[in-house]
């Protein structure tokens, strides 16, 4: 998952702003006709649960935006309040592990170990 922050509401467009784009989650919608609800990511909360049918409907390159999967139901947003945090489950995720250094393994809420991305030499 990627640990992102709720920066901004667009309740208009019916969406909200993450701090997680395309350099964060890959851009490639991975297997998108076998699950569209899913967009370029899943919204989860800090433990890892889907929130409702929320989902990364479109990504630049240092930013996200939050729209429901179905239906025209307003998002939560005094549930996801600007500096809130939740996970995202991307759609694909070779370019999201190759952009960062380690990995943060946890369970049950506890950092389990630190996994240092391994490297080719040759």
């Amino acid at each position: 998952s990627v640990l992102a922050t709720v920066i901004g509401h667009k309740p208009d467009r019916g969406m909200l702003t993450i701090d997680a784009g395309s350099l964060a989650m890959s851009p490639d919608h991975g297997a998108r006709e076998a699950n569209a609800a899913w967009g370029y990511g899943l919204v989860c909360d800090l433990a890892g649960r889907p929130i409702e049918d929320l989902h990364v409907a479109s990504l630049s390159q240092e930013h996200g935006w939050v729209q429901r999967a179905h239906g025209d139901q307003p998002l939560p947003y005094e549930r996801l309040p600007i500096g809130s945090r939740i996970r995202v489950l991307p759609s694909h995720s070779c370019i999201t592990a190759a952009m960062f250094q380690h990995y943060d393994v946890h369970q049950a809420g506890l950092l389990m170990a630190r996994w240092r991305r391994c490297a080719s030499h040759g």
